[in-house]
């Protein structure tokens, strides 16, 4: 009786923790909304910008599944004492896909940014971001791993923290740097993506939650993939959508 009401303080807290950081989430992305409108309007530098931020987000997407996905894992790995070396393969698993699309937009930003869209200008201006952006999700990717593993140690206020504390850290810093232009929103996204990883991970480091891999990583990118690709396939329809528009001329309506 009194471990059934242990649990079901444990849920309502950490369904409480969950709210309080997705109200700050939500609320610094209104306020950067804002900012991004009153101060750049529509033009060419926002343009660039969601695409860039579209490019952010279908890497970002990954992190909601791998939280599904390891979660389940990262329990059973717990209860055979084994919870190091599990995180330690979905760390594995996911660094080299993470690398290499970080690797892809820092080496090659405008080649990136013009897949994605056709004006020279927006272009431009998506590639200045990118690296910052893909950088950010990277780092949010894994510290939805590093959240999951927490959330075995029956921790769930470290993440919660770190993701709150991130977003709002990210728009202060967003806002001090305003002036720099377009390029002070990617600033203040990457020092959310470090946060938001950082500080759960010195936690969890501290709990030993940490390992060298003890079984191969690729078996976890096959799961991983068999849950994310209609999520990330859906994202990629919009990115090439926004691509096709991106061509599209406008010109003054006749009557």
């Amino acid at each position: 009786m009194q471990g059934s009401r242990s649990r079901g303080r444990g849920a309502i807290s950490s369904g409480l923790l969950t709210g309080i950081s997705t109200a700050f989430v939500s609320g610094s992305a209104a306020v950067a909304a804002v900012i991004l409108s009153r101060k750049f309007g529509h033009g060419v530098k926002t343009d660039g910008f969601f695409v860039a931020y579209g490019i952010y987000l279908a890497v970002v997407l990954v992190t909601s599944v791998v939280r599904i996905v390891a979660l389940p894992r990262f329990v059973r790995a717990r209860a055979d004492a084994r919870l190091g070396g599990e995180v330690g393969v979905w760390v594995a698993a996911l660094s080299g896909p993470l690398a290499l699309a970080v690797a892809l937009a820092v080496a090659w930003p405008h080649g990136v940014a013009s897949v994605f869209t056709g004006e020279p200008q927006a272009r431009h201006y998506a590639a200045e971001l990118l690296p910052w952006l893909i950088a950010s999700a990277a780092a949010q990717v894994l510290g939805g791993v590093v959240a999951s593993a927490l959330a075995a140690l029956d921790d769930y206020g470290t993440a919660a923290f770190g993701f709150a504390f991130g977003s709002v850290a990210g728009i202060a810093l967003t806002v001090a740097l305003i002036g720099h232009g377009v390029i002070a929103f990617a600033w203040g996204i990457a020092l959310n993506g470090a946060l938001s990883l950082g500080i759960p991970l010195a936690v969890l480091a501290w709990k030993r939650g940490l390992a060298a891999p003890d079984h191969p990583p690729w078996t976890r990118l096959v799961e991983l993939g068999e849950g994310v690709t209609l999520p990330v396939a859906l994202q990629g329809f919009f990115l090439v959508g926004n691509r096709f528009a991106s061509g599209i001329e406008t010109s003054p309506v006749s009557m």
